[in-house]
């Protein structure tokens, strides 16, 4: 887990309470497995609806993202399929989206176009980039209680 520094930032309001800086008292590294499951994101997925889901509060999708260090949710969340198709054929242009991004030797390691023996496309590069992004953690219920717990004792 990184440490974040909040130095003078706008408070945030929270049910009508202003927080003040509580990031730091936060003992995010305490919780272990048992208490974040690990999570796939799927194709419909946003941090909203994630939380919404399980918290019945669409408003905890900041802690989400907090507690899977992800501070731009527009490019650290991944794409579904429909934006990361639009993605690629923006980025690579549609007559190249097939074509060989990198090569791989026997072993799958990257070399250079003569010692290869396969090659990823340009689509199937970014595909794994995106799908890189699904693996995240999410607290269970109670873990949320007392997270929100711990927020609400912060400022009092």
């Amino acid at each position: 887990m990184k440490n974040y520094r909040f130095a003078n930032v706008m408070p945030i309001v929270y049910y009508d309470k202003v927080l003040g800086n509580f990031i730091h008292s936060l003992d995010i590294e305490s919780y272990n497995n048992v208490f974040l499951v690990d999570y796939k994101i799927k194709d419909y997925d946003t941090p909203e609806n994630i939380c919404y889901r399980l918290y019945n509060d669409s408003s905890l999708s900041w802690i989400l993202l907090y507690l899977n260090e992800i501070t731009d949710p527009f490019f650290d969340w991944p794409l579904n399929t429909a934006e990361l198709r639009k993605f690629v054929i923006d980025k690579y242009g549609i007559e190249n989206i097939d074509k060989p991004h990198h090569y791989l030797d026997k072993y799958g390691r990257v070399v250079n176009r003569e010692q290869g023996e396969s090659y990823v496309t340009n689509e199937q590069y970014e595909t794994q980039l995106n799908d890189a992004k699904r693996d995240i953690i999410i607290p269970t219920i109670d873990v949320m209680a007392s997270f929100l717990n711990s927020l609400e004792n912060t400022n009092e």
